[in-house]
């Protein structure tokens, strides 16, 4: 996802300061990215204070002083900051009010900034549905996709957010993924 959030950054031309990964877990794409853009603060939010621990120690190992943690559980948001980007990737699943995840999510984006997010949808949750019947971890991880509490669709979201959601895998050469949707929400400059 790096490369791709990079490529949607250059595409935009955007002067990016700030990015937020919600939902960040080992922070994969931030380590990854941190070090090829030092002048952007980049703040990973995740539940678990281990792992967050964890990528601390880590990002001081690696000498990234722009790469911060900070706890944080999905749908509140315990911060006021804006970013320029705001990243949250096999997050919303979990999330059982998933129109105020993306809500909380979108206040994030600083005005003229991108909310970038993958949803469960409907087509997902079919497929989801057939991988419980094998295997009870998919059950369990995924029990409110299976349920149907927490789907999305673009239609859904353009009404919460008041905001036509784009294609993000279109935004950056790829074809779309049915299985698993993922959309450029932009914010207006006020």
């Amino acid at each position: 996802m790096a490369a791709r959030l990079e490529q949607f950054i250059a595409s935009k031309g955007l002067p990016v300061r700030s990015l937020a990964d919600v939902g960040c877990g080992p922070a994969t794409t931030l380590f990854e990215i941190a070090p090829r853009l030092p002048a952007t603060e980049f703040f990973g939010y995740d539940l678990s204070g281990t792992i967050l621990e964890v990528n601390r120690r880590k990002a001081r190992r690696k000498g990234l002083p722009n790469l911060n943690f900070r706890r944080a559980r999905l749908p509140r948001m315990p911060t006021s900051r804006q970013f320029d980007v705001v990243f949250c990737i096999a997050t919303v699943h979990y999330v059982r009010d998933s129109r105020r995840a993306i809500r909380n999510l979108y206040a994030m984006a600083a005005p003229g900034g991108y909310l970038i997010f993958n949803y469960p949808n409907p087509t997902q949750r079919a497929a989801t549905v057939r991988e419980a019947e094998k295997d009870p971890f998919v059950r369990r991880r995924f029990q409110l996709v299976l349920a149907g509490e927490n789907l999305l669709s673009r239609r859904v979201i353009a009404e919460t957010l008041d905001r036509e959601p784009r294609n993000f895998w279109t935004a950056v050469g790829e074809p779309p993924k049915p299985l698993n949707p993922c959309v450029v929400v932009s914010k207006p400059r006020r």
